[in-house]
């Protein structure tokens, strides 16, 4: 009988720009902007003290609210706002099939090599990385919980930050 060989499959990283986001606040820049362009008085639409105004005022009452890590996060969130970088749930759903067909044709220790293919998915290494150092599975969800637990409280602060903001 031949031996079965089973490689992991790649995952490609895709840039997708959030199209709604795009859409919302290309459309509101435009109608300001044509705004402007029918009166005529462009001036009448900026005043240098107003902007200072509310911006430095956003700005100051943001910082003092947070701690720098908190800021951080809110500032990454700002950036997914527009665009985010993913692999597609196909290449994961065939990468984690690939992974437990590896591991039940070879055993779990012949994972190991794939593991750094999971760079795109730290939880995901993580708990794999466990189950070939022999943790035990409770162990395991744990660890793994505490770690999605970590990731939800930093998304809940950096929504708090812009919507301090």
């Amino acid at each position: 009988m031949a031996e079965q060989t089973t490689s992991i499959r790649q995952i490609t990283i895709r840039r997708i720009i959030d199209t709604p986001t795009f859409l919302g606040l290309s459309l509101a820049f435009l109608l300001m902007l044509g705004a402007i362009v029918l009166t005529g008085a462009p001036t009448a639409y900026f005043d240098i003290k107003s902007v200072m105004i509310v911006f430095g005022g956003t700005l100051g009452v943001t910082i003092a609210s947070f701690n720098f890590p908190d800021l951080s996060a809110g500032m990454g969130g700002l950036r997914q706002a527009f665009g985010r970088s993913h692999p597609s749930l196909q290449d994961t759903a065939n990468q984690a099939l690939d992974l437990a067909v590896m591991a039940r044709q070879r055993g779990l220790l012949e994972v190991q090599d794939a593991i750094d293919l999971l760079d795109h998915n730290p939880t995901l290494q993580k708990g794999l990385q466990l189950a070939v150092d022999g943790m035990e599975e409770s162990d395991i969800v744990e660890i793994v919980g505490r770690d999605v637990e970590r990731q939800r409280l930093e998304r809940e602060r950096a929504v708090a930050v812009l919507h301090r903001a």
